[in-house]
């Protein structure tokens, strides 16, 4: 998933900025006490985690219930529900 669209989701804009520059943002950020825990998303945008589901496809016949986004929208209810977000 892009950050363009992981920022529509979350309903935030989403600007190009290099990618070093965030970086150290995000460095700078996890640094400082009692930040908001919205700049924990910083690094959720910046450090993708990715599941590569292939081998449960084919050796299981596993076929997933939700895809990404629909997944991100009920976790991010989720956060917002419970004030984390």
């Amino acid at each position: 998933m892009s950050v363009p669209r992981f920022a529509r989701a979350l309903g935030w804009w989403s600007v190009p900025i290099p990618a070093a520059a965030v970086g150290a943002l995000d460095q700078a950020l996890s640094r400082i006490p009692r930040m908001p825990a919205e700049s924990a998303w910083l690094t959720t945008m910046r450090v993708p985690v990715l599941m590569d589901s292939r081998r449960a496809r084919e050796q299981l016949g596993w076929d997933p219930q939700w895809d990404a986004e629909s997944t991100l929208r009920e976790t991010i209810a989720g956060a917002r529900e419970s004030g984390v977000l």
